[in-house]
């Protein structure tokens, strides 16, 4: 089983939903999500408990003092235990 990380954008409702899929034996770890800029900035983490195998968390597209974020490409970064896994993805409205 490999882990994997999936960025959707709903457009037009400023949230974008973050999927990830990790081992069953990740159930209960505590994971940290940091969205950063390409200037490597961090805008934002987010941080909570692996619920299960697939697990999906919703972002509103605000940085850490509650601004919108403007158009543009991001990384998101995953870690969890041993795993560590990045994505870029691109805002657009």
């Amino acid at each position: 089983f490999s882990s994997r990380l999936n960025i959707h954008q709903i457009r037009g409702q400023h949230s974008t939903i973050i999927h990830y899929s990790l081992p069953g034996s990740k159930t209960g770890s505590k994971v940290k999500l940091d969205i950063f800029d390409l200037k490597g900035s961090l805008l934002r983490s987010l941080s909570g408990f692996v619920a299960g195998t697939v697990n999906n968390v919703s972002w509103d597209e605000k940085d850490s003092a509650g601004k919108l974020v403007n158009n543009g490409t991001y990384i998101l970064r995953l870690t969890s235990a041993n795993i560590n896994l990045s994505e870029r993805f691109t805002i657009i409205r």
